[in-house]
């Protein structure tokens, strides 16, 4: 499993709708690639987080060739700050995941 990991700031003046729309659009552009297994998107101090976990090396990489040629992928760039994006590609040593809600446990 690989974890993809990338940063990277908007544009001055980007609106929170906008950004929320295009990682909308990319949430489902990435459900439709092979080997997509999860993604978050968080936000810090004005630097943007995304994190997606892959089946495969050749899974993350063909979905961030085929995210440049798409649509989704040219709106999320036209809102982010040229020269701010840093993408790296790890593998997974070790995980553990909680999927209960709080209503199951109790």
């Amino acid at each position: 499993m690989i974890i993809e990991h990338v940063t990277y700031k908007a544009l001055p003046n980007t609106s929170t709708d906008d950004l929320q729309q295009a990682n909308e659009a990319i949430n489902t552009f990435l459900k439709r690639q092979p080997g997509f297994i999860y993604r978050s998107n968080s936000q810090d101090e004005g630097l943007y987080y995304d994190v997606a976990y892959w089946a495969s090396e050749e899974a993350a990489k063909g979905a961030s060739e085929a995210f440049m040629q798409s649509e989704e992928g040219q709106r999320l760039i036209a809102l982010t700050e040229e020269g701010s994006v840093s993408m790296r590609h790890m593998l997974v040593l070790t995980d553990a995941m909680q999927c209960e809600t709080a209503d199951a446990a109790s």
